[in-house]
């Protein structure tokens, strides 16, 4: 059976703090809800260390006065999925650019795109934008790229104790999913609130 699983990564931006929320598919049949997710937890803290691994490719597109302080995984479909862990981590995970954060409010806008579905796109604010990612109003070449690396990289699933995590863009309305398939940075730079990749 198809499973939706969502991992959360909340960051602290100055004195405020806001979240990322990301979804996979999985179909590992006949393993429960709480060991799968655990699984993915253990993907995405593996993912801090690795650095050819999203969460890594994240950070080098936010600023290092920006930090990961908690991440979370669970699963969301069928409905009342165990959230296996939402705590602190032993240290914060600073963003990998030296360059203050340009606004709290400035959030970089990757759209994602699916191969079912390609006109109906999800999308997720990432926080902690770089000063120097902003020239003129418009980003910058260095943006671009950082933003074009980490969505080479989450459209690769995550792997974890035989697990394998498709990413998706996941539809509140009716629970469903669709399998990412590449994404893009909106040339946009404006105030922006942050939100899942939902829709």
């Amino acid at each position: 059976m198809a499973r939706i699983f969502e991992g959360r990564i909340k960051w602290r931006v100055g004195g405020d703090y806001c979240e990322n929320v990301f979804h996979w598919n999985n179909t590992d049949d006949g393993v429960n809800d709480f060991t799968v997710a655990a699984r993915l937890y253990n993907a995405m803290i593996d993912a801090t260390a690795s650095p050819d691994a999203f969460i890594s490719r994240l950070r080098l597109a936010t600023s290092n006065q920006a930090f990961i302080s908690t991440i979370s995984a669970r699963c969301i479909k069928p409905v009342g999925g165990n959230r296996f862990a939402n705590q602190f981590l032993p240290t914060d995970f600073p963003g990998l650019v030296a360059s203050p954060v340009y606004t709290d409010e400035i959030a970089m806008v990757i759209n994602w795109l699916s191969v079912s579905e390609p006109a109906k796109m999800g999308r997720v604010f990432l926080p902690g934008v770089p000063t120097s990612f902003i020239d003129g109003g418009r980003w910058d070449s260095t943006a671009v790229t950082a933003a074009d690396n980490f969505v080479l990289q989450y459209v690769d699933p995550l792997v974890n104790g035989g697990s394998t995590f498709v990413p998706c863009i996941y539809r509140v309305s009716d629970f469903t999913s669709r399998e990412v398939s590449d994404g893009y940075l909106s040339p946009n730079v404006g105030q922006q609130s942050r939100r899942g990749m939902g829709e």
